[in-house]
């Protein structure tokens, strides 16, 4: 018969081993969630080549994705991968002196009593071209989830970075 002390280390044991096996074979395990290696694959590629913080697996605007927070240095990057190891989405804090002037002049004109916080952020997007139900030669742009970006000049789209001699 066991003692509780015994027990408690052979289970320790257990979780150790467990671990050495998940990272012998390249499968990330972190939180809520398991990268396999197409999705390591896309973490290593569009990735700041950091510490892996969390893994977790969400759904945004419908489609499920793995959300990997990643920190190098002072830098965090958050990447979401589907489970085909596609790239949905990176999304970096930055400071807001380090925004690109057309965007900070439009941010500005949108938020007049200061900006607070930035955050950069990459997403993929799909440009389709076809004809719409009046026959017009058209182009949209898509993202992953299904959500339409307007061009500028359809109605409902804003373009405010409009150049001088337009």
């Amino acid at each position: 018969m066991t003692r509780f002390g015994e027990k408690a280390w052979y289970g320790q044991l257990v979780v150790l081993l467990i671990f050495s096996v998940t990272v012998s074979f390249g499968i990330w395990a972190v939180g809520n969630a398991t990268l396999s290696p197409a999705q390591k694959a896309a973490i290593e590629k569009y990735g700041i080549g950091g510490t892996i913080e969390s893994v977790k697996r969400e759904h945004e605007d419908g489609l499920e994705v793995f959300t990997v927070l990643q920190k190098a240095g002072s830098r965090t990057l958050e990447i979401q991968v589907t489970k085909d190891g596609e790239l949905n989405a990176t999304e970096e804090k930055i400071k807001t002196d380090e925004l690109p002037p057309v965007v900070e002049k439009v941010a500005r004109k949108y938020l007049p009593k200061g900006l607070k916080e930035a955050e950069k952020s990459v997403i993929t997007v799909y440009e389709v071209e076809g004809r719409d139900s009046e026959g017009h030669r058209r182009e949209i742009r898509i993202t992953r989830p299904g959500i339409v970006l307007l061009p500028a000049g359809q109605p409902g789209s804003q373009r405010e970075n409009k150049p001088d001699n337009d």
